[in-house]
């Protein structure tokens, strides 16, 4: 659990190495208490540096989030079949989590459906 005055990039840090330990319901609530804005900003940041380069337990958390139903998660997802990225690509797969992410109402999803 973060403390109320832990810094977001502590929390962050944690979380990242509860999902590199393989805890992913502690990375999940660590995740969640950052707020959207703080979030997304450490979010943009890692995937926009390390797409290409997701590990296998990564692509664990990342599908343990997606399976319980977190769409960013989902949508992530379906970049990664869609681009090959820590998984070989498969567009059906894609679009399997795009729908599901665009089901929650998440627009970048909606748009990948579009196309």
């Amino acid at each position: 659990m973060a403390t109320c005055n832990e810094p977001p990039a502590s929390v962050f840090r944690r979380a990242l190495q509860a999902s590199l330990d393989k805890d992913f319901n502690t990375a999940i609530t660590l995740f969640e208490q950052l707020t959207g804005v703080e979030l997304y900003a450490k979010k943009a940041y890692a995937f926009s540096k390390y797409m290409n380069k997701i590990k296998e337990c990564d692509m664990d958390f990342l599908i343990s989030m997606a399976d319980q139903g977190h769409a960013s998660a989902q949508h992530s997802l379906g970049v990664c079949y869609q681009k090959g990225y820590g998984v070989p690509q498969d567009r059906t797969e894609a679009a399997r989590w795009y729908r599901l992410a665009a089901a929650q109402g998440r627009a970048t999803a909606k748009k990948v459906l579009e196309l």
